[in-house]
């Protein structure tokens, strides 16, 4: 041990400031690593604020702007009674042509289903696409609100066997 006693003595201040030098590297990386992220946090915050007064300044200038519209309206509509009748007969209107439109697709809903549903029927098998197609619009028919035949039509078209084509 005696013998090794000169080594180390000269290796040890040598390793010490090896030693005090990766420290120094590594809190000098870490510092770095910290200040990186403190930049990018600092950015993503000033980002955040500056969309955050564009978002502001936009909502103001479409306040501003509905304001003006709202008072010409309540400028050129002295009669507030009428205008809306005016709305409500309009509304009435436009319910009117839906219900027709509505009846109209049922009908045409009900007869295309009607007659797919002979046609299968009648040949005896159904391909797996034609059935997804008709239940999907058996779908949509219902949601028209209109049932009754065509659910039993349902019911009988799953008996018939699949045939690929």
């Amino acid at each position: 041990m005696e013998a090794l006693a000169p080594i180390i003595g000269w290796l040890a201040p040598i390793v010490s400031t090896i030693i005090i030098a990766a420290a120094t590297a590594s809190i000098n990386s870490s510092v770095k690593r910290h200040d990186e992220l403190a930049d990018a946090r600092h950015a993503e915050t000033e980002a955040k604020r500056k969309a955050e007064a564009e978002w502001r300044e936009t909502v103001d200038r479409l306040l501003s702007e509905q304001s003006e519209a709202l008072k010409q309206v309540a400028e050129d509509r002295v009669d507030w009674y009428s205008w809306r009748t005016e709305i409500i007969e309009r509304l009435d209107e436009q319910d009117a042509k839906l219900d027709t439109l509505t009846d109209g697709v049922q009908t045409t809903m009900r007869t295309d289903l009607i007659h797919l549903y002979e046609k299968f029927t009648t040949r005896g098998w159904i391909t797996p696409e034609e059935r997804a197609a008709w239940h999907d619009m058996h779908a949509k028919y219902s949601a028209l609100n209109a049932n009754g035949l065509i659910d039993s039509y349902s019911a009988k078209l799953d008996e018939l066997p699949d045939r690929e084509i």
